[in-house]
């Protein structure tokens, strides 16, 4: 129906001379997350396809293969720029603080824990959503800043650099995409603490997160940091494996509100705001119109036949051209207008700052749109029309707007279908 972009699935370097191994990985990276693993059962097949192609998103790395001494398939990989998670089936703390030390090294999984092939998933698929996430560091000790940066991008973070708070706090009002920051006490012009109460004027911490830093010995400083709205803090020395994990577990945090949010306000299916969305930010752009005497459109749309759909190619048929529609009425609105679904074959578009005139031109187009859509589904191509009514103008409330669209609705389907109907202002 659209132009799509096929991306490719993600190479992952599997290094492992375990045929039990390195199937099972190899099974669990292909079904549960989409990725493409490239096999090297010795260091002289791992060492030919590093030189054929490296560009790899990451490296499952056996310590101990039969052609090289230990550790020298991890040397191999980390030279060619590849974030590799170190397999290994003997644990010792000493390996473990060689393996910590090393802040090029994603992680390291014992081979024996039980569940160790679920671990190693979720943290591809952790370092996955990890490349759309920005961190600011706010750190005045350059070597403690390279150090911060060093550890969060081999886990993929794309991270922003200031030296003190104010430059910070101006970094994060300027990239508004900053999901997390991570900040010192002691820094020169905007301490710690000032830079906590400027980004939390502005920001809510389901917004946006912010560790604190301490080398200072005050229990009181931990306590305070989180009174004043801090999400975590950490005394200095810290290790790079606390470092990360507590990174993850507050973007995991905010990760679950974010989902429950969406849930709240979003049509599983369709993606689209869902009817309560619709009509509690519906009556704020409503009053917000009357206050500023901007024009205002409603638009109800409703699928012809769709019962029709459903009973010749089934549910699943329907489904798809549902979300086909969707995903049209979307690209053909404003990420300002509210697009929702109102309910069954049903939906409702509120758009702001727009006139009868500009509603009627507007939705002409999407039903024009929708009509020429083809949607394929398993070997058949399915289409659709749409009958639209459009209420535009002076209303005393919402739901007066909304009644008078669905009356507008009501006559382009006794017209016919497949129509726009509404009515100029007089």
């Amino acid at each position: 129906m659209y132009n799509q972009i096929i991306m490719k699935p993600e190479r992952i370097l599997v290094i492992e001379d375990s045929k039990f191994y390195m199937t099972s990985i190899t099974k669990r990276l292909g079904n549960v997350l989409d990725c493409q693993a490239v096999c090297a059962a010795s260091f002289t097949q791992a060492r030919d396809l590093l030189e054929q192609d490296p560009d790899f998103f990451a490296a499952l790395v056996d310590l101990q293969l039969p052609d090289a001494d230990a550790g020298q398939a991890l040397d191999l990989v980390l030279s060619c720029g590849v974030p590799p998670i170190v397999l290994t089936a003997d644990y010792d703390n000493d390996l473990r603080e060689t393996l910590v030390a090393d802040h090029r090294v994603v992680d390291y999984v014992f081979k024996q824990q039980a569940h160790g092939f679920q671990y190693i998933t979720d943290l591809i698929k952790r370092l996955m959503r990890n490349r759309g996430i920005k961190i600011a560091i706010a750190e005045d000790s350059k070597s403690q800043r390279y150090k911060l940066k060093r550890i969060l991008e081999t886990h993929k973070f794309q991270v922003l650099e200031a030296g003190d708070g104010d430059a910070a706090f101006q970094l994060v009002k300027q990239t508004p995409d900053v999901k997390l920051v991570i900040t010192d006490y002691n820094m020169p012009v905007v301490d710690g603490f000032e830079l906590l109460t400027m980004l939390r004027r502005k920001f809510h911490k389901e917004h946006l997160g912010i560790i604190g830093l301490s080398a200072e010995g005050n229990s009181g400083l931990s306590s305070r940091f989180l009174k004043m709205g801090a999400n975590d803090f950490l005394t200095k020395p810290f290790g790079p494996e606390e470092l990360v994990a507590r990174v993850n577990q507050n973007l995991e945090m905010m990760e679950m509100l974010d989902q429950l949010k969406t849930l709240a306000i979003k049509d599983p299916l369709t993606k689209l705001y869902n009817r309560r969305y619709l009509f509690d930010e519906g009556e704020k752009a409503f009053h917000e119109c009357r206050k500023c005497h901007k024009p205002l459109s409603i638009a109800m749309l409703d699928i012809d036949h769709f019962k029709k759909v459903n009973d010749e190619h089934g549910h699943d048929a329907g489904d798809a051209v549902l979300k086909a529609i969707s995903e049209l009425l979307i690209k053909n609105t404003r990420g300002s207008d509210i697009v929702a679904r109102y309910g069954g074959e049903e939906f409702c578009v509120l758009a702001a700052e727009t006139d009868a005139q500009g509603a009627g031109v507007l939705f002409e187009k999407i039903r024009k749109r929708i009509q020429d859509t083809r949607v394929p589904f398993d070997d058949k191509t399915l289409s659709a029309t749409v009958s639209i009514g459009i209420a535009s103008g002076h209303f005393f409330s919402l739901a007066d707007m909304l009644r008078h669209a669905d009356q507008m609705l009501y006559a382009a389907k006794a017209g016919g279908r497949n129509k726009v109907m509404y009515e100029m202002p007089v």
